[in-house]
C-alpha cells in the first residue's frame, strides 16, 4: 500500500468511526419505523425526533447521519425524511429489511465492503477475527479497532451476510447473499 492509498485508507476509517452511532440495529430499525408512521408520517424535526427516542441532540445526530450514510435518510434544515428506500426499509418484513440492510451497508461503507472483499478473496471464504483487525483497521489504536470491528461485525451478521464461529473467532462470508461475491 503506498503512502497515498494508508492515507485515503485512514481517512476513510477516521471518517467512518466518527459517524458510527452506539445504538444497535434494532434502535436503526426502530428509527425508521416510527419515521415513517403517525405523527412524523415520514418527516421529523431533529428535537422531535431526538424528545421521541429519549436521546439527546447529539446521539440523534450520529444516528441519522448513518441512517444517511445508508440512503435511508435525508437530512434538510434539521427535518429528517425517510427515503423512498427508507421507506421500503420501514415497511419491510424481517427478511427483506435484512437484504436492504445488507446491500446499503456493501455499497456504501467502505470499511464493509474491505471486509467482504477480504473475506471472499480467500478459498474458504473465511477470515480470522483478529487476522481482520490487522488487515482492516491496522492505524487506529486497539480500542478504536475493536469498536469499529465490533461495530461491522454485528452490523453483518444482522445484516446476515456472515457468520461468527464463537469458538476460534473465525468470520465466515455467507455466499448465499447476492451482495457478497461469489
Amino acid at each position: 500500500m503506498t503512502d497515498t492509498e494508508q492515507s485515503k485508507h485512514l481517512h476513510d476509517l477516521v471518517s467512518i468511526c466518527s459517524k458510527l452511532p452506539a445504538v444497535s440495529v434494532d434502535q436503526m430499525v426502530g428509527v425508521t419505523r416510527i419515521v415513517s408512521h403517525s405523527p412524523f408520517k415520514g418527516h421529523a424535526s431533529i428535537h422531535k425526533l431526538a424528545a421521541t427516542l429519549a436521546f439527546n441532540d447529539q446521539q440523534v445526530v450520529a444516528l441519522v447521519d448513518f441512517l444517511r450514510l445508508l440512503d435511508l435518510f435525508e437530512i434538510e434544515d434539521g427535518t429528517v425524511s425517510l427515503t423512498d428506500h427508507g421507506t421500503v426499509f420501514a415497511r419491510a418484513n424481517m427478511t427483506e429489511r435484512r437484504k436492504i440492510f445488507a446491500d446499503g451497508l456493501v455499497m456504501r461503507i467502505p470499511i464493509m465492503r474491505r471486509m467482504v472483499d477480504r473475506m471472499a478473496s480467500e478459498p474458504t471464504r473465511s477470515v480470522a477475527r483478529t487476522r481482520l483487525f490487522a488487515d482492516l483497521v491496522p492505524h487506529l489504536s486497539q480500542d478504536d479497532s475493536e469498536r469499529l470491528i465490533n461495530h461491522v461485525l454485528g452490523w453483518a451478521r444482522y445484516a446476515d451476510l456472515i457468520s461468527v464461529d464463537a469458538s476460534d473467532g473465525t468470520v465466515t462470508l455467507k455466499a448465499r447473499h447476492p451482495t457478497a461475491p461469489k
